[in-house]
Protein backbone atom coordinates (compact mmCIF):
# COMPACT_ATOMS: atom_id res chain seq x y z
CA UNK A 1 0.00 0.00 0.00
CA UNK A 2 1.28 3.75 -0.62
CA UNK A 3 0.90 5.92 1.84
CA UNK A 4 2.27 8.75 -0.17
CA UNK A 5 4.36 10.55 -2.51
CA UNK A 6 6.84 13.01 -2.14
CA UNK A 7 8.98 15.02 -4.82
CA UNK A 8 8.87 17.65 -7.21
CA UNK A 9 4.99 18.88 -8.45
CA UNK A 10 6.27 18.87 -12.20
CA UNK A 11 2.80 19.10 -14.34
CA UNK A 12 -0.57 20.33 -13.57
CA UNK A 13 -3.62 19.05 -15.22
CA UNK A 14 -7.58 19.35 -15.22
CA UNK A 15 -8.29 16.44 -12.70
CA UNK A 16 -4.38 15.44 -11.98
CA UNK A 17 -1.06 16.53 -10.83
CA UNK A 18 2.33 14.61 -11.84
CA UNK A 19 4.94 13.92 -9.29
CA UNK A 20 8.18 12.51 -9.84
CA UNK A 21 9.66 10.81 -7.18
CA UNK A 22 12.64 7.74 -8.08
CA UNK A 23 12.49 9.22 -11.75
CA UNK A 24 9.18 8.27 -12.04
CA UNK A 25 6.40 10.28 -12.73
CA UNK A 26 3.28 9.65 -11.11
CA UNK A 27 -0.18 11.12 -12.37
CA UNK A 28 -2.03 11.26 -9.43
CA UNK A 29 -5.46 12.16 -9.71
CA UNK A 30 -6.96 14.79 -7.31
CA UNK A 31 -10.46 16.79 -6.28
CA UNK A 32 -10.61 20.17 -8.30
CA UNK A 33 -10.80 21.77 -4.64
CA UNK A 34 -6.95 20.40 -4.16
CA UNK A 35 -6.80 21.40 -7.51
CA UNK A 36 -7.50 24.67 -6.90
CA UNK A 37 -4.51 25.12 -3.83
CA UNK A 38 -1.87 24.43 -6.21
CA UNK A 39 -3.24 26.50 -9.23
CA UNK A 40 -1.05 29.19 -8.64
CA UNK A 41 1.89 26.97 -7.55
CA UNK A 42 4.90 27.84 -9.77
CA UNK A 43 6.59 24.35 -11.00
CA UNK A 44 8.54 22.32 -9.96
CA UNK A 45 7.69 22.75 -6.19
CA UNK A 46 8.54 19.75 -3.87
CA UNK A 47 4.94 18.41 -3.28
CA UNK A 48 4.06 15.17 -0.64
CA UNK A 49 0.94 14.12 -1.31
CA UNK A 50 -1.31 11.69 0.73
CA UNK A 51 -3.07 8.66 -1.50
CA UNK A 52 -5.17 5.81 -1.00
CA UNK A 53 -4.69 3.56 -3.90
CA UNK A 54 -8.04 1.57 -5.54
CA UNK A 55 -7.68 -1.50 -7.41
CA UNK A 56 -10.54 -2.58 -9.49
CA UNK A 57 -10.25 -6.73 -10.44
CA UNK A 58 -11.06 -7.06 -14.22
CA UNK A 59 -12.74 -10.21 -14.87
CA UNK A 60 -13.22 -11.65 -17.93
CA UNK A 61 -16.46 -13.50 -18.94
CA UNK A 62 -16.85 -16.43 -20.01
CA UNK A 63 -18.04 -17.62 -23.27
CA UNK A 64 -21.58 -19.54 -23.39
CA UNK A 65 -21.06 -22.38 -25.96
CA UNK A 66 -23.02 -21.90 -29.58
CA UNK A 67 -25.12 -24.30 -30.70
CA UNK A 68 -22.77 -26.01 -32.76
CA UNK A 69 -20.27 -26.44 -30.02
CA UNK A 70 -22.17 -28.60 -27.77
Amino acid sequence: MISYIRGPLEEKREDSVVVEAGNIGYRIFIPSSVLGAVANTHLPQLARVLVEVMVEKLTEKKKQPTSNQV
